[in-house]
């Protein structure tokens, strides 16, 4: 694996860091959503309509005292979602 320092991507980055707390998480939960649209959109180009994994972790954020736990158990829902629509994807383009 080779890792690209990007100044781009490093500026990015520096003003992600500078965002609060809450916004932070709202970013991060917004890229995985969006990160599941384009995995599952690939999919169905391709022929699959895969099922994503869904937990109710998910739903917690919504709560107006959603907890750290929270997101970061949502966050692992997200993580294996991921997983799981990329290998339906690797089936795919694999046939």
């Amino acid at each position: 694996m080779e890792f690209e320092n990007n100044e781009y991507f490093n500026e990015y980055i520096e003003k992600y860091k500078n965002l609060s707390l809450e916004e932070k998480k709202e970013n991060v939960e917004k890229e995985f959503h969006e990160l599941l649209t384009v995995m599952d959109a690939l999919c169905k180009r391709h022929g699959k309509n895969p099922k994503i994994l869904y937990n109710r972790e998910i739903e917690d954020l919504k709560k107006s005292y959603a907890t750290q736990d929270d997101f970061v158990e949502a966050m692992f829902v997200y993580v294996h979602s991921v997983k799981e629509l990329f290998a339906s994807l690797m089936d795919v383009l694999e046939k």
